[in-house]
């Protein structure tokens, strides 16, 4: 008779079996999750040393933002500053426009008052006449330039023919004085020689003595023509606007 030998594990050993392979199973889970935590520490090892160079970045991306933005603004205020100036410009241009062709007007109005004055039929209107006296002071101390116009009427065609006196009263050191032309004129001379149709322009220099203060400035017109009355006028010594 054949006796079958069995052998069987010690009881010891069997129960220990599920046991070791819990503590295999947790042993790769522990590795497993060191693995995973090593990684993300790496990542987040180098994410934290890449962050400062990306701040970096993003910092010189906006100061370059910040310079185009500001060159930007720059161009826009030169741009309106030379508006600016260009409308200041224009406005002043206006204004001495403005001012010239005012001036114009007045001229072109005193002329037309002098031709309707000369081509006048009123029968009281007829005769000489003096018109736009003016009186300024020179660039010479005590030196003084007057201007006025003689004129007829056109229905009288015939060619006036005279002199023209001029006197100044004033006084000089509190006493009453009269001054006639020949004390006043650079070329001493008496009167000015007057010959025209319709009209004569005067425009002379006078020089004051030092302490005289004039008062008035009277014109006489004396023609030799028959039949054409003379004429005297007085003028209040003022310098007229320049």
């Amino acid at each position: 008779m054949v006796v079958k030998k069995t052998f069987s594990s010690p009881a010891i050993f069997q129960h220990n079996i599920p046991r070791l392979l819990l503590l295999a199973l947790v042993g790769l889970v522990l590795l497993g999750l060191a693995a995973v935590l090593s990684y993300l520490y790496g990542r987040s090892v180098e994410r934290a040393g890449m962050a400062p160079i990306g701040q970096v970045v993003d910092l010189q991306r906006q100061l370059e933002l910040v310079e185009d933005e500001r060159a930007e603004l720059h161009k826009r205020i030169t741009k309106q500053a030379r508006s600016r100036l260009l409308d200041q410009e224009l406005v002043k241009a206006a204004k001495v426009q403005q001012k010239l062709l005012q001036e114009e007007r007045s001229s072109m109005e005193e002329e037309l008052a002098f031709l309707r004055n000369i081509v006048s039929t009123d029968k009281q209107k007829k005769g000489l006449k003096i018109q736009n006296f003016r009186l300024e002071k020179d660039l010479e101390e005590g030196d003084y330039r007057y201007r006025f116009s003689v004129s007829q009427v056109l229905k009288d065609s015939t060619t006036v023919i005279g002199r023209i006196y001029l006197s100044v009263v004033g006084l000089q050191d509190g006493k009453k004085r009269i001054l006639k032309l020949e004390a006043l004129a650079e070329d001493k001379m008496s009167s000015i020689k007057m010959r025209f149709r319709y009209f004569q322009e005067v425009d002379e220099i006078i020089h004051l003595p030092e302490g005289f203060v004039a008062d008035e400035l009277t014109l006489e017109i004396k023609p030799k023509n028959r039949g054409v009355a003379p004429l005297t006028e007085t003028f209040e010594w003022r310098l007229s606007d320049t």
